[in-house]
């Protein structure tokens, strides 16, 4: 994978990188949209480790378990607790969007904690699905929309293609 994060890092310049790092954290890297296995969760944490160094506040979650988490506080009644402490960290890493299917209540407790970081914190997102897609992924297309018009604003988008760097171990094993 290390020709995935050569050409990943070349899209960011050494001066690019360094502003987008630094600048408040309103900046957001959506990265993926590609098949599995070509490394975007490894950029991704990646990204949030360089930004630890730097001293920000950095959480990584799967999307399954942050949908979920935020669920469960909807449910019990600390939904605003939950969404101020997601809003707390500089830098929010949500992992695999789009393995899961997300209904209507997940998407709309999802869109609550975009709506709250925009233009305060970054997300990096990391999905196997383009935008085009994310009809199937999002149960309710007003709100995908929604969270799209808010990810996209401020941010690179990272299209990378390629064979999955698991199977392309397993080929050359056979070979």
């Amino acid at each position: 994978c290390k020709r995935t994060r050569k050409r990943f890092w070349h899209m960011l310049d050494e001066n690019n990188r360094h502003r987008k790092i630094s600048r408040n954290f309103r900046y957001n890297v959506l990265q993926g949209f590609w098949s599995a296995g070509l490394g975007k969760t490894h950029l991704a944490i990646g990204l949030g480790i360089k930004a630890c160094i730097q001293k920000y506040r950095v959480i990584f979650i799967s999307a399954a378990k942050l949908l979920e988490d935020l669920l469960i506080s909807s449910k019990n009644g600390t939904l605003v607790n939950k969404l101020l402490m997601y809003s707390r960290f500089n830098l929010l890493i949500i992992d695999e969007l789009g393995y899961m299917p997300i209904v209507k209540e997940q998407a709309n407790l999802l869109f609550q904690l975009i709506s709250m970081r925009y233009e305060k914190g970054s997300i990096i997102l990391t999905s196997n699905y383009n935008f085009d897609d994310w009809s199937k992924v999002f149960d309710d297309n007003i709100v995908a929309s929604a969270i799209i018009d808010r990810l996209v604003h401020h941010s690179s988008l990272f299209y990378i293609n390629g064979s999955s760097y698991r199977i392309k171990d397993k080929i050359r094993k056979k070979s």
